[in-house]
């Protein structure tokens, strides 16, 4: 007899067979495999499986960022010691090929920076970088490739912009933008030590190694620096302007009868020099302001140059300078240029290094002061006249670079080209000292024909 058990459909399916029919009475069964089971055991599996493989990426990452970090440093105290190799291989001797190569962007140091305004450094291009420092707080003067000294003559004979700087590691270079006047050539002699420290020259005279002037005339046709130059090529001067409108704005700014002329006499306060303008106001009006003048600048110093004074317009610039020395113009020429007001010169410069003819007045050229003052009042009662001496500006233009360090710049980076050794550098022909006994002054002394 057969015996029915009975079951749910649920249980049946689950314990017994795989399918959703039920099994023949009497076979043997197997147990159905647990899908459901099976199936979350895989699932767990990979899941496992991709964290440890995450993890054994993220692991690789790390050991390879440490690696990086490590070559890092290996590399950095690698250029550390070839450096100090390198400075130490220049000082002995070596040659170039066998010290380390020196860095791309070059680095200038300017010591004793005078002035109150922060300079800009112009035409560097990225080639180099300039940072100014006081010489007595100057910090580690083998990180810089050149180094530039501002100084003072009583500064360089002492030898104290020298306390902090290293010659052996940089080429050092003198700069002045003023004359160094010295009266005693016997402290050349003693100042010799110190002297011969200074590779190069960076100064106002063009005769310098790199030449030190803040103001430069460019021709506009080709954008060609002119000036200053030791032989220009100035184009012939112009009659009349070719532009109309240019010339309608001239004529209108002297057209106004003022015969009135203006100087900035800052110190020294030479006894001549001031003669030289107590003589030419016994025939025109002339106000003079700076330390040496009647009126006072103001905070500014004479920065600008004044262009009137009460109902009066200025005409003339008397800009006679400081010192009577070759190569050296002051700046109030060149903003009188800039502010076309007429300049008249009394200097020691050839003043056609520096700007167009027929753009200022040279008063050595004339007999007497007292022709010198008649001709300035002819051109006050002549405006055709009187602007004939501003038609230069048709064809140039004046663009004031304070602080060029360009030449310096160019001369660094040449020498890395060429793989120069640093002694080579530093080779020069000119001494410190034969440069100032070169450069010195006249005394400040009017002509002989306008005393007499």
């Amino acid at each position: 007899m057969y015996k029915v058990v009975a079951m749910s459909d649920a249980e049946s399916e689950s314990e017994y067979t795989d399918h959703s029919k039920s099994p023949i009475l009497g076979r043997t069964l197997k147990p159905a495999k647990r899908r459901v089971r099976v199936r979350k055991r895989g699932s767990r599996k990979n899941k496992f499986q991709g964290t440890n493989r995450r993890r054994k990426y993220l692991c690789l990452a790390v050991a390879a960022l440490a690696i990086i970090c490590l070559l890092a440093v290996f590399i950095s105290i690698s250029d550390n010691n070839n450096t100090d190799n390198y400075r130490t291989s220049v000082r002995e001797g070596a040659t170039e090929s066998t010290a380390f190569p020196r860095r791309k962007t070059k680095s200038i140091a300017l010591l004793n920076f005078q002035r109150d305004k922060e300079p800009t450094f112009h035409n560097l291009r990225n080639n180099c970088s300039v940072t100014i420092w006081d010489a007595a707080q100057l910090e580690d003067s083998r990180s810089y490739d050149a180094i530039v000294i501002n100084s003072t003559l009583d500064d360089i004979l002492s030898g104290r912009e020298l306390i902090n700087v290293n010659p052996n590691d940089s080429l050092i270079i003198f700069g002045s933008d003023k004359p160094l006047q010295y009266s005693n050539s016997g402290n050349i002699s003693l100042a010799n030590s110190h002297l011969r420290i200074y590779d190069k020259i960076f100064s106002y005279s063009l005769k310098s190694d790199f030449i030190y002037q803040p103001f430069k005339i460019w021709r506009k046709n080709d954008s060609k620096i002119m000036s200053p130059n030791l032989q220009p090529e100035w184009d012939a001067p112009q009659a009349n302007f070719t532009s109309q409108q240019l010339r309608n704005f001239r004529y209108e700014s002297v057209l106004d009868s003022s015969p009135l002329a203006l100087t900035i006499l800052n110190g020294p306060c030479h006894v001549a020099r001031k003669e030289l303008i107590e003589r030419i106001t016994q025939n025109m009006d002339v106000h003079t302001y700076g330390e040496c003048g009647e009126y006072s600048c103001g905070e500014d110093l004479c920065k600008y140059i004044p262009r009137s004074r009460g109902n009066k317009t200025y005409k003339f610039f008397l800009a006679f300078e400081e010192e009577l020395c070759e190569d050296y113009v002051g700046e109030s020429f060149f903003k009188a240029l800039g502010f076309s007001l007429l300049p008249v010169v009394f200097g020691g410069a050839n003043y056609t290094r520096f700007a167009p003819p027929n753009s200022y007045i040279n008063a050595r050229d004339y007999a007497s002061i007292r022709e010198l003052t008649e001709y300035l009042l002819y051109l006050d009662q002549n405006p055709e006249e009187h602007i004939k001496y501003f038609t230069w500006q048709e064809k140039y233009y004046l663009l004031e670079t304070p602080y060029d360090f360009r030449d310096i710049c160019e001369y660094l980076t040449n020498a890395d080209k060429v793989k120069l050794e640093l002694d080579a550098l530093k080779a020069t022909n000119t001494t410190i000292a034969g440069w100032l006994n070169e450069n010195k002054c006249r005394p400040y002394e009017l002509p002989e024909a306008w005393t007499s």
